[in-house]
């Protein structure tokens, strides 16, 4: 690896300033930056900066899409707040391996992580509401959780290394993209995870890759407690430290056909109070992870 390739403390320093500025805009009743910290983690919801009549934030939405097509995990603020929870300095316990510079966070071939979202809403509901309007009535439950999934508690960082799956077909795929559009996941996180911490053949190819950044971060992230512990995903797991979900092929989504609309609706419903569960429980450890570093 090059030699520039090292922790950028300048980075880190940039990104602290800059979440500080926004909490400082986004929160100016709350004096305390422990209680705004607090406040971010658990309700900030990212479709707030594209809000028209939240224009001041537009500056932190800017990521790899232009301004006509959001991707909360993959905006400015979303890359800055995951740099501070994850870089690669010496004294970070959820550090993701030569996660160095802001710069390294992105989407595309260029960058080595990309911010990811864990607990799908629009698999079930429809990126428009589509399912939600198809087969409810107006909800609070489910309206609530589509400001819950896109807060920072349902975000997460996977390798941004692209691989062609099938040699016949010029596609090439992320981790990301695969398990989002590949119909054996559909977007389920669980079903992700638990074929990924098993060592799916699904992920063989980026397993196998000689990409340098892939192998450091498989070298760490194939110790199933690693991965856990520095992606923040216990509460996937029971209390016997194993992994709640019973694998399902061929999950729930809106657009299936020959859906039984009663079991459709307990599915939804059931998935939205486990999902909540576990991103609040991320959101209270990215809260602390972020109060120490503002100590």
């Amino acid at each position: 690896m090059c030699k520039i390739d090292v922790f950028s403390q300048d980075d880190f320093g940039y990104c602290k300033t800059q979440f500080e500025d926004f909490l400082k805009m986004q929160y100016p009743e709350i004096i305390d930056i422990e209680e705004q910290i607090k406040e971010f983690c658990h309700e900030f919801c990212f479709d707030d900066l594209y809000d028209i009549e939240k224009i001041k934030n537009i500056e932190y939405s800017y990521g790899s899409n232009s301004k006509d097509v959001w991707d909360c995990d993959d905006t400015h603020l979303a890359r800055v707040v995951l740099f501070l929870i994850h870089c690669d300095r010496d004294d970070n316990e959820y550090a993701i391996p030569k996660l160095n510079k802001f710069i390294d966070i992105g989407s595309g071939y260029r960058y080595k992580y990309r911010g990811d979202t864990l607990n799908t809403y629009s698999t079930l509901f429809g990126s428009k509401n589509q399912g939600y309007n198809k087969f409810f009535e107006p909800n609070e439950k489910i309206e609530k959780f589509r400001d819950k999934y896109v807060t920072i508690g349902n975000f997460i960082l996977l390798p941004a290394l692209s691989v062609q799956l099938d040699e016949n077909k010029r596609k090439w795929d992320s981790i990301n993209t695969f398990r989002g559009i590949n119909e054996h996941y559909r977007d389920f996180f669980d079903l992700f995870l638990y074929k990924f911490l098993n060592k799916h053949e699904d992920f063989k190819l980026w397993r196998d890759h000689d990409n340098e950044i892939t192998k450091e971060y498989f070298k760490v992230m194939d110790d199933k407690n690693e991965f856990i512990r520095r992606n923040l995903l216990e509460s996937y797991l029971d209390k016997n430290n194993e992994f709640k979900h019973k694998d399902t092929e061929n999950p729930y989504c809106w657009w299936c056909e020959n859906i039984d609309e009663k079991d459709y609706r307990d599915f939804a419903i059931d998935y939205i109070a486990k999902a909540t569960n576990i991103i609040n429980c991320r959101a209270e450890k990215i809260t602390e992870i972020l109060q120490t570093i503002y100590k």
